[in-house]
């Protein structure tokens, strides 16, 4: 099922699910990282994803507006060469500032937020110039950057379970990958552990994010917190940031009278045990409980 028409039957109480602001396919340029010739071999099976390509500032214009046509709720760019994709750099930009400024714009003008999946320091300054509200990865940032971006009030998603996950498979079984990603994980991947306490530092808005599809995405916040984040504020980069990265902090992100009640719950706390945040013991969604485990029976 595509993610706006899950959204939808979710929201039409058809199935259960958590609440979605979804996006549709990536934009960015013929031969980037959001190009499926060539690109990653999972992006070549997804059918419309030429919808993202867009090489002028007109086209930019168009595809924005014909995603919120079909039903998007934010738009992602991919203004850089990628890692995880055949015959791009990730340390080139490849949107201009032109195309960049447009999408954002374009994007903002119809109510919804853009995040840019990016790289490089010099591109990414350009992304936040242009006023992209997130950046996603954000790999090569300088202390320059992360300075840039807290004056405009970027936030960054640092999004380490993906490099974790793709580490060990480029390490492990490089075979599964497509020609010349496995060189350009092994090169890059360790590279945004490391830049994430230079992040803290800095006092950039950090929101939470895996960058995975199918799999543990509670992963993350053991590495926010083994690479330099407090337990506590990574526990609000899921919730409060999350919630105000996405423009719903008056509905979402806090337990408070006059907003949804969202809350999950485990057995202990997270804080002292980051394990925690993966074994999810109650749900609730708007007043709703969809799970809640049997507490045990004391003898």
């Amino acid at each position: 099922m595509r993610p706006w028409r899950l959204r939808n039957a979710i929201n039409a109480g058809k199935v259960p699910g958590p609440r979605l602001w979804v996006s549709l396919e990536p934009l960015g340029p013929t031969g980037g990282h959001a190009d499926r010739v060539p690109a990653w071999t999972a992006c070549s099976r997804i059918a419309n994803w030429d919808n993202g390509v867009v090489n002028t500032p007109d086209e930019a214009r168009l595809r924005v507006r014909e995603h919120k046509r079909r039903g998007a709720d934010l738009i992602k760019m991919l203004p850089s060469g990628g890692i995880a994709s055949t015959g791009d750099d990730p340390h080139q930009q490849l949107m201009t500032n032109e195309e960049m400024s447009v999408v954002v714009q374009t994007a903002h003008g119809l109510g919804m937020k853009v995040a840019a999946h990016i790289y490089p320091a010099g591109a990414i300054e350009n992304a936040v110039r242009a006023g992209v509200d997130s950046v996603e990865h954000g790999s090569f940032a300088t202390a320059q950057t992360f300075a840039l971006m807290k004056e405009h009030g970027t936030y960054l998603v640092p999004t380490l379970t993906v490099y974790d996950l793709f580490y060990d498979v480029a390490t492990h079984h490089p075979e599964l990958l497509t020609p010349g990603t496995p060189e350009k994980e092994i090169a890059n991947d360790l590279l945004p552990k490391r830049n994430l306490a230079l992040a803290i530092r800095s006092g950039v808005k950090i929101a939470y994010g895996s960058d995975i599809g199918e799999g543990n995405h509670a992963m993350e916040f053991a590495l926010l917190i083994a690479n330099g984040m407090t337990p506590d504020d990574a526990f609000i980069a899921a919730t409060r940031n999350a919630a105000d990265l996405l423009g719903a902090s008056d509905r979402v992100g806090a337990i408070e009278a006059g907003r949804y009640a969202d809350i999950v719950a485990t057995a202990s706390d997270p804080r002292q045990d980051p394990a925690q945040f993966g074994r999810v013991e109650f749900v609730m969604k708007g007043g709703v409980v969809y799970r809640q485990r049997a507490a045990p029976v004391a003898h």
